[in-house]
C-alpha cells in the first residue's frame, strides 16, 4: 500500500507542461515500436456525426519524416457514403489521390477546399456496394501523385481494411434512409 501511495503522489504532482508526447521517430529510436508503418483498425465513432475511421502513420519512400493519415467513412444515406482522407498538405502542382484494390479500377478523390493546421482533405463518394467490396478485401492501396519539377511522382501505400466490415455493420443503423426510388408500373406500359 505504501508503494502505491508514493506512485500516486508522484503522478499527481506531474504537471501537463511536464509531459512530453513522443513523436513516431522517438518511438522507433527508443525501441518501443520499430515498425515503419502503423495503423489502427477501422472503428465506429459515434460523435456528432456517426462514421467509421482509422489512422495510419508511415513514411513516404525517400522521405525521412513520418506522416499521419486520417481516414473517415461517413454515411450520406444507407446507400451513399463519402470516404475522406486527411493528409499533410503538399506543395505540389496537380496533386492526385486515389485508392485501388485487387478487384477494381482506381477510385479518384476530389480535393476538399478546407485546410487546417498544415493538413489537406480529399473525398470520394461511394455506393454501398463499393464500400462492401472494399471491406471484403484484406487491404487497399493509396496512390498519391503530383507534378514535381523533375517530373511526375507517385507513391503507393498499402492500408489494411481490418475492422472495416464490422465497423460498417455498426454504422449502417445510424445512417439516414436513402431517397425512395420511383417504381414504374410494368402493367402500365
Amino acid at each position: 500500500m505504501g508503494a502505491d501511495t508514493g506512485l500516486l503522489k508522484l503522478v499527481s504532482t506531474v504537471k501537463f507542461e511536464d509531459v512530453h508526447v513522443l513523436s513516431r521517430e522517438e518511438i522507433i529510436r527508443f525501441g518501443i515500436d520499430r515498425r515503419e508503418h502503423v495503423e489502427t483498425p477501422w472503428q465506429f465513432e459515434n460523435g456528432g456525426r456517426s462514421m467509421v475511421g482509422m489512422v495510419a502513420s508511415g513514411k513516404i519512400e525517400g522521405d525521412s519524416a513520418y506522416r499521419l493519415l486520417q481516414w473517415r467513412l461517413i454515411c450520406v444515406s444507407n446507400e451513399q457514403f463519402e470516404l475522406d482522407v486527411q493528409r499533410p498538405a503538399t506543395k505540389s502542382v496537380f496533386p492526385a489521390v486515389a485508392i485501388t484494390d485487387a478487384a477494381a479500377v482506381p477510385l479518384y478523390f476530389t480535393q476538399i477546399n478546407a485546410k487546417a493546421g498544415g493538413a489537406e482533405f480529399w473525398g470520394a463518394r461511394m455506393k454501398r456496394t463499393a464500400v462492401d467490396e472494399l471491406a471484403a478485401q484484406p487491404q487497399f492501396e493509396l496512390i498519391e501523385s503530383s507534378q514535381t519539377s523533375d517530373g511526375r511522382q507517385a507513391t503507393h501505400t498499402g492500408l489494411s481494411t481490418e475492422g472495416l466490415s464490422r465497423a460498417v455493420d455498426t454504422l449502417l443503423p445510424t445512417c439516414p434512409p436513402g431517397k425512395p426510388v420511383a417504381v414504374r408500373d410494368a402493367a402500365a406500359k
